[in-house]
Order: structure tokens, then C-alpha cells, then sequence
């Protein structure tokens, strides 16, 4: 791996071995002893002054470039650490074949372990603004997470269709398009006739619901009119009923007087 600079070069071996090499002249520059297995992974802090290197040991030793001393030397995962990334603000990332993934402090201190994978994390990236993690895993699944709530943000294909197998399948698509298009057009009128009968059956209600409210309102006007001419009916009767007892009276005394009359006319 270069440095950021483009100054170095590191590379490490099977046997635990790490070499730094000037790149311009390909001369070496510092020969670096301190891992018991092979190295799995080097990388540069964004300075260039601070060299990490991972080992199927476990442990991830950091190297100053001065005069090739360590700096700190940590155990990031049993089994062996399979790989490891620096973020620009100093922090970086690792995973083992302990199936797991951790996310560290630009001061060495764990920050946040990942939830255990179902297979070994091969490969682990994280961004420049040490805002996102992506893992790769043995089956070839690709993931991204947020590198501070360490929320899954989403899944990559790790084996996406060739581009001639795209492109017979975009084929595909746009031939089938018209159909769909038709299709859809179908449902569209078919809604479209939905909505139009139920806007008549709607003003059919409505002009049900006005009439029954003209008609109601005429029964009442009606029922009024009968109720006033029912009180005028019984006053009128009460009226009769009052008058009743003098006009038989009256009706007495004249009959009298006929009777009177018809006998002095016999006479």
C-alpha cells in the first residue's frame, strides 16, 4: 500500500514480515519485525506518518515512520485479523475470523463492535469522513453501515448481472412496455367510468335527498294549515253551541205567536 503522499510503499508476507520501501528509488526504508503469522492488511494514517499492519495473529500493530518503532500494538480479533481501513479523521476499522467487525478510536480505543455476521468479513472499508462502513463477507455480500448510530443503511450486489445480460433484459423491458402501457391505460378508463358512474348515483342522491326535503317541508306547511283551520272549525262550533239555548227560545215564542194568530183568524 502506498502512503497518502505517495513517498512509501508497504508490503507485508506470509511469515509476519513487513517491509517499507522509498517509492521513488524502490530502496528499503525500514524492515518492521513484530507479528508471529502472515499479514492480512497495511494501511497509512492520512498523515503518512503512522503505518498499520494486520496479521492472522490478531493483532494490529501500529509503526512510526521516523525510525520504524511501535507505537501501539493491539489485539483486534481471535483467530486473526483478516482486514483493516483508515478513516481521515484517524479512526479505522477491523475485521477477523471471529465474524466480527469493529470500529476504532483515532486513540486505539474500541468504539463500537458491529453485531456478529453470519460469515467471516474479508474485507472492511470505511469513508474518508469516517461516516460509513462497508463490510464484504465470505459468501460475497456487500453491506453498508452508519458509523456512529451503526445502523445497516443497505445491502450491494457483490455479483451484479453482466452489461450484456442488462441490456437483453432492458430489451425485455421496453418490449414489453406497450403491453403495459396498454394495460394500464385499460384500468385507467376502467376507473375512470367507476368514477363517473358513482358521481351520478351521487347527484341522483342528492336530487332524492332535496326532494324528500321540499316534500317534508310542504307536509308541514300543509299540517300547519290543517291545524289552523281544525281551531277555526271548533271556535265556530263553541260559537253555535253558545248560541244554541236563545235561538230555541226564539224559536218558542214565535211559534206561540203563530199559534196564537191562527186562532183568532178561525174565529
Amino acid at each position: 500500500s502506498y502512503s497518502p503522499d505517495g513517498v512509501l510503499l508497504a508490503t507485508g508476507d506470509r511469515n509476519g514480515g513487513v517491509w517499507v520501501w522509498e517509492a521513488f528509488s524502490g530502496n528499503e526504508f525500514h524492515t518492521l519485525r513484530g507479528h508471529g503469522q502472515g499479514i492480512t492488511a497495511v494501511g497509512w494514517r492520512a498523515d503518512s506518518n503512522l503505518l498499520a499492519t494486520a496479521s492472522e495473529d490478531g493483532q494490529v500493530i501500529f509503526w512510526e515512520m521516523n525510525n520504524g518503532g511501535q507505537v501501539k500494538k493491539i489485539t483486534a480479533h481471535g483467530g486473526g485479523t483478516l482486514s483493516f481501513d483508515y478513516a481521515r479523521n484517524g479512526e479505522f476499522v477491523t475485521s477477523g475470523r471471529d465474524q466480527k467487525v469493529k470500529i476504532w478510536k483515532a486513540d486505539f480505543n474500541l468504539k463500537k463492535e458491529l453485531p456478529t455476521f453470519d460469515e467471516m468479513v474479508v474485507e472492511v472499508a470505511i469513508t474518508n469522513d469516517g461516516k460509513r462502513v462497508f463490510t464484504a463477507d465470505w459468501n460475497g455480500r456487500i453491506e453498508a453501515w452508519d458509523a456512529n448510530t451503526f445502523e445497516k443503511l443497505g445491502e450491494l450486489n457483490g455479483n451484479p448481472p453482466r452489461i450484456a445480460d442488462r441490456l437483453v433484459a432492458l430489451q425485455e423491458e421496453i418490449t414489453k412496455a406497450p403491453e403495459a402501457t396498454a394495460a394500464a391505460r385499460t384500468k385507467f378508463e376502467a376507473a375512470g367510468k367507476a368514477v363517473a358512474e358513482a358521481r351520478t348515483a351521487l347527484q341522483k342522491t342528492i336530487s332524492e335527498r332535496d326532494a324528500a326535503k321540499a316534500l317534508i317541508a310542504e307536509l308541514k306547511t300543509l299540517q300547519t294549515t290543517l291545524a289552523q283551520d281544525l281551531a277555526r272549525t271548533e271556535e265556530e262550533r263553541n260559537k253555535l253551541a253558545a248560541e244554541h239555548p236563545n235561538r230555541q227560545s226564539e224559536l218558542n215564542q214565535a211559534r206561540e205567536r203563530l199559534e196564537a194568530h191562527r186562532g183568532e183568524t178561525t174565529k
